[in-house]
């Protein structure tokens, strides 16, 4: 079973007010898709991960990014993810209704798949 982290109420409760609803569902997502799932705070951000981080959230002055630690091996047809980095990538997040549930929660599974290759 999978316990919601006090530090991520708080942070989500101090967005502002047009991340609430953004941050409030990609987080009802994850849990919905991983059971368990381990949410925590680390680096003024939530983190997610089953046996290691593979995903995180944040607030940005005008988007949420949805953002994973390893993107090497996440299919990613509508080229949502940016990122200059070797492995991380996020998403940039200003409406969510722009981005189908079924598709970020296909992209949040195989983010935890790579941390187990």
């Amino acid at each position: 079973m999978s316990i919601k982290n006090k530090d991520v109420d708080d942070y989500i409760l101090n967005a502002k007010p047009s991340q609430i609803d953004i941050l409030t569902r990609l987080r009802s997502w994850i849990f919905e898709t991983f059971d368990p799932i381990n949410e925590s705070f680390k680096w003024k951000r939530p983190v997610y991960g089953t046996q290691k981080d593979f995903c995180y959230l944040v607030c940005t002055k005008s988007t949420v990014n949805l953002g994973f630690y390893d993107a090497t091996n996440i299919n990613d047809p509508h080229h949502w993810l940016e990122g200059t980095g070797k492995k991380m990538r996020h998403i940039k997040i200003k409406q969510l209704d722009d981005y189908p549930k079924e598709t970020i929660q296909k992209m949040l599974e195989e983010a935890e798949k790579t941390i187990h290759a």
